[in-house]
C-alpha cells in the first residue's frame, strides 16, 4: 500500500517547469493560492534535494489563512545534502528525510536532531520503499512537489495518480 499521490506544477507555456533563464518561480499568485489550499487537504508534501538546494521551500501552508496543521514534509535526500539551516526546519510539523544507505552516518545523525530519518535504498532513495514506509505512518495523500528528476522518478515507477499542472504565460 502507499499513499494516493498528487503531481502538481507549475509550467510555462511551452510545458517547461523553468523559465530559460532557470527560475522556478512562474506560479502567480492566484497559483500559489491554489497549491497552499490543496497543502491544507494532504497528508504530506514531497520535494527532493535539488528543490531544497535550489529555492530552500518552507513546505508549509502560509499564502492563506488556515487552521489547519502543516503537511509532513518530504525530502528524498539520497546523500543527505539537507543544509542544517533549511527554512522547513523552522516551521512548525514533521519533516522526514529519506535517505539511501550510502548517506553520511555523521550527516545523518546531525540531521536527525531536527527531522526524521527514513533509510531506503542502497544508493539511491528507492521511491516505492519510501511510499511503503509513508502509508505506514498513516501518510494517505500526498503532494509532490518535485522537480524534474523527482517527478520523473515518481512517474516512471508508477507512484503518481494524479497530475495538476498550472500553465503560466511565460517562456
Amino acid at each position: 500500500m502507499r499513499p494516493h499521490v498528487i503531481l502538481n506544477a507549475g509550467v510555462t507555456a511551452d510545458g517547461k517547469i523553468a523559465t530559460r533563464t532557470g527560475d522556478s518561480a512562474i506560479s502567480s499568485k492566484e497559483d500559489l493560492e491554489r497549491v497552499h489550499r490543496i497543502r491544507e487537504s494532504v497528508d504530506s508534501i514531497m520535494v527532493g534535494i535539488g528543490t531544497v538546494l535550489l529555492d530552500d521551500p518552507r513546505l508549509s501552508i502560509h499564502k492563506i489563512a488556515s487552521d489547519a496543521e502543516n503537511p509532513i514534509r518530504v525530502v528524498a535526500d539520497s546523500r543527505a545534502r539537507i543544509p542544517l539551516t533549511a527554512r522547513m526546519f523552522n516551521e512548525k510539523g514533521t519533516t522526514i528525510i529519506a535517505v539511501s544507505a550510502k548517506a553520511d552516518k555523521e550527516r545523518v545523525r546531525k540531521i536527525e536532531e531536527r527531522a526524521e530519518i527514513y533509510v531506503c535504498g542502497a544508493e539511491r532513495v528507492d521511491l516505492k520503499c519510501l511510499m511503503r514506509k509513508l502509508y505506514r505512518r498513516g501518510v494517505r495523500t500526498l503532494l509532490l512537489e518535485g522537480g524534474g528528476n523527482l517527478n520523473y522518478g515518481m512517474l516512471r515507477s508508477g507512484l503518481v495518480d494524479e497530475v495538476r499542472f498550472a500553465i503560466a504565460p511565460r517562456l
